[in-house]
């Protein structure tokens, strides 16, 4: 059995989760954030769509057609989750 290369996530409860991605370097490298997100769907309950999931590595948001290797993600790197909520101002709107 080979090494399974993973990835801790911190909820929004600020509890940590880890995510199985791959059996191999490239595999991790070669990783979308939106797959990963569709990973990440498999063990949160209640949720249905990668589009209310928003994950943060470093300082960055990252977007789901990048790569983990375009942000140097590696095994055992942590990201952070945040829900989009529903809701929020309407920016074009003008305010009465």
């Amino acid at each position: 059995m080979g090494k399974i290369y993973q990835i801790y996530v911190i909820g929004v409860e600020g509890k940590r989760m880890t995510i199985d991605v791959g059996e191999s370097e490239e595999a991790l490298n070669d990783m979308t954030v939106l797959a990963f997100k569709k990973l990440l769907l498999q063990k949160l309950p209640g949720s249905e769509s990668a589009e209310d999931i928003r994950l943060l590595f470093g300082s960055k948001q990252l977007e789901d057609t990048d790569k983990f290797s375009a942000h140097e993600i590696k095994d055992k790197s942590t990201v952070v989750m945040v829900l989009r909520l529903p809701g929020g101002e309407d920016g074009n709107k003008p305010r009465e």
